[in-house]
């Protein structure tokens, strides 16, 4: 004898609807990885993409979009390049070790006006940032 819940036409309709939205997830689901996949080579051919001569000291940059590792500078807040290292510093102290930190080449010195209204100068890796505008650096 079937179990009753087989000869509930309710159940059977919850069933169905069930199913169906399991095979509607799983399409969802495959679109989100395909927008995922998406969205990781957009981020690669951001951080691949690097200003056709280089930076210099008094070029304006900010953060690319999705780029920003640091806390600081903000997204959209300005930063002046003080220095172009060649060839880049490598962080390897052990505090980093293990961190997305670790081993990254710094090779940006950049200069901002922090929250206390005075100028700091911090080390970057350059990959992640992109020219606002040049400003003409009297010598």
């Amino acid at each position: 004898m079937a179990p009753k819940y087989k000869n509930d036409a309710a159940f059977s309709h919850l069933l169905d609807n069930m199913l169906k939205s399991a095979d509607h997830t799983a399409e969802l689901a495959q679109e989100l990885v395909n927008d995922r996949d998406e969205n990781l080579l957009a981020f690669q051919r951001r951080f691949a993409l690097a200003p056709a001569m280089g930076f210099h000291p008094g070029q304006i940059v900010q953060w690319k979009s999705g780029m920003q590792n640091r806390a600081h500078p903000s997204y959209g807040e300005p930063a002046i390049v003080m220095d172009v290292l060649n060839p880049p510093v490598l962080d390897t102290s052990k505090e980093l070790d293990g961190t997305n930190l670790y081993r990254e080449p710094l090779n940006l010195v950049l200069g901002i006006q922090g929250a206390d209204g005075d100028f700091h100068t911090w080390h970057f890796d350059g990959r992640r940032f992109e020219v606002t505008h040049d400003v003409e650096v009297s010598k």
